[in-house]
């Protein structure tokens, strides 16, 4: 095989940052987990989209090729649709979002409304108010959010649960259980007195 046994281990062990902390993405391929099952996945978006996810112990292999654009075809989500048709739920780690049902109705959706960091995606995300529900906004398009409890939301793929004053979260990802942490960004001026208390030099521990 194309570059050996040890390439392949390789690939597939979880990067350790200077920290000691491990981290689920190696060398290439993000190792994660899919209802209990192991999985081995990858993929990318541009002009086209694609998905490929192993599950090395079932001996099972996903891939999906796209010509349209992500946001035409979100070849992720579909490829977790397209494992429900072989693989068993295991993984019950949501259960204590879908039992909990009481909602106060004098908490604003407005509190939640905001951008906020996505540490696991390493992104901005941001939610907004759509004909009176939370939907949460990925590449200009809005996914609507059903409230579960005062600080609880979820969509298809994502559970959120807001902090009591709004300026934080805990998300999982339905799938394959990955939790993640939200943190609110605010709103500020990017003018040139507000960017040069930013100037200057840095050094990071992790980068070296």
């Amino acid at each position: 095989k194309l570059g050996g046994l040890h390439l392949i281990q390789r690939m597939n062990e979880k990067a350790v940052l200077n920290s000691g902390e491990s981290i689920n993405y190696a060398c290439g391929l993000k190792i994660g987990e899919y209802k209990g099952h192991r999985i081995i996945l990858h993929g990318g978006f541009g002009g086209g989209s694609s998905q490929i996810t192993r599950f090395p112990d079932e001996e099972l292999t996903f891939v999906i090729f796209s010509n349209r654009k992500h946001t035409d075809l979100d070849t992720y989500n579909l490829m977790f649709e397209l494992a429900d048709l072989f693989v068993e739920y295991k993984n019950t780690s949501h259960d204590s979002y879908e039992n909990n049902d009481s909602i106060n109705r004098e908490i604003p959706l407005s509190l939640f409304a905001h951008k906020y960091w996505h540490d696991r995606d390493i992104r901005i995300t941001r939610f907004v108010l759509e004909n009176g529900r939370l939907a949460e906004m990925w590449l200009d398009e809005k996914y609507p959010m059903q409230r579960i409890n005062s600080y609880i939301f979820q969509d298809d793929y994502e559970y959120i649960e807001f902090s009591n004053d709004g300026t934080s979260a805990k998300g999982l990802h339905k799938p394959t259980g990955e939790s993640y942490t939200l943190n609110r960004i605010d709103d500020w001026d990017p003018s040139h007195e507000t960017l040069e208390k930013y100037s200057g030099n840095y050094t990071s521990a992790e980068l070296g």
